[in-house]
């Protein structure tokens, strides 16, 4: 009765994997809103939702999990890919840049800043992104949060091996160091400035094609 159940086990546990985390957030949006807008909120974040969630699945990742104003991506998990942290940073871009498209109701423009971060990650495989688990386990998802945190508002910040990894694709400006807890608990972070010259013209000839999969990435308006 009980055969197969220690491979089970074995199968479901938690691996290491190299990905990208894209971390998303709109600070004080709640605390923005006065009382007479609080029935707003809802609408808002769903909005906001959707559109983080589409230009995450627009570049290759998927949306893991969903927390209030918070927003976790991730890239290299479903099917791993060569320019995965070139992916995720285009991702965030275009998402701080979408998102200034859409207005409070108060007026003001919403304003969000992304941090991404390249981690060798445990992931629990037998999950499903977007179901409310996390298919991320582990402290890693907290060293993005560090450089979550070193971000301007409407602006990508993005952790030290992402930008040795993405440095010919984007120009990065150099941000204080991120120290939340102890001085040994910190984290190098990076400014995006924009896409290269050399970024411009890779993105263009990799072409559509994804794997056997062609995806209308123009169509889509990733760039």
């Amino acid at each position: 009765m009980e055969c197969g159940t220690l491979v089970a086990a074995l199968l479901s546990a938690p691996e290491r994997r190299l990905v990208t985390i894209v971390l998303c957030e709109l600070p004080g949006l709640t605390a923005a809103i006065d009382a007479a807008h609080a029935e707003d909120v809802p609408a808002i974040l769903n909005e906001y939702h959707a559109v983080v969630g589409a230009m995450i699945d627009g570049h290759g990742g998927a949306v893991d999990k969903i927390v209030g104003d918070e927003v976790a991506g991730v890239f290299g998990l479903l099917v791993a890919r060569e320019d995965d942290p070139v992916r995720a940073v285009r991702a965030g871009l275009r998402i701080v840049g979408e998102l200034k498209k859409l207005a409070r109701p108060d007026g003001a423009l919403l304003t969000a800043r992304v941090g991404v971060d390249t981690v060798e990650a445990l992931v629990r495989p037998g999950v499903t992104p977007g179901s409310g688990r996390g298919v991320l386990a582990g402290w890693e998802i907290s060293i993005a949060a560090r450089v979550l945190a070193a971000a301007p508002l409407g602006r990508v910040a993005v952790g030290a091996l992402t930008q040795r990894l993405t440095a010919g694709d984007f120009g990065y400006e150099a941000l204080p160091i991120v120290s939340i807890r102890r001085d040994s608990d910190r984290a190098a972070a990076w400014l995006v400035k924009a896409p290269t010259a050399r970024s411009q013209v890779r993105w263009t000839a990799r072409g559509p094609a994804v794997g056997r999969q062609v995806v209308r990435e123009d169509a889509r308006g990733v760039g």
